[in-house]
């Protein structure tokens, strides 16, 4: 390797990488979600996300061509028909 060349440390090692450790309790069991957390879900995206996502839609100025109500029933569309209420 040339002197003015420094080592590639990204390239791949021959040593077997350790698993990433868990985030999650190994015990703890995957569960359905129920209608109830469904709909408290529901609520906190028609509560939070959507008001965030509806003002970086207006000032991103690339659907500015769209008007309101066809931008609100096309996200109402892609989140799911009645989502938060």
């Amino acid at each position: 390797m040339p002197a003015d060349r420094k080592p590639n440390v990204h390239a791949t090692s021959s040593s077997p990488k350790e698993p990433k450790p868990r985030t999650r309790n190994s015990e703890q069991k995957r569960q359905q979600w129920t209608p109830a957390e469904d709909r408290i879900f529901a609520q906190l995206v028609a509560d939070v996300a959507r008001p965030l996502l509806w003002a970086a839609v207006q000032a991103d100025g690339r659907l500015a061509h769209k008007t309101n109500g066809s931008i609100h029933s096309h996200l109402t569309l892609l989140l799911g028909k009645g989502a938060g209420k």
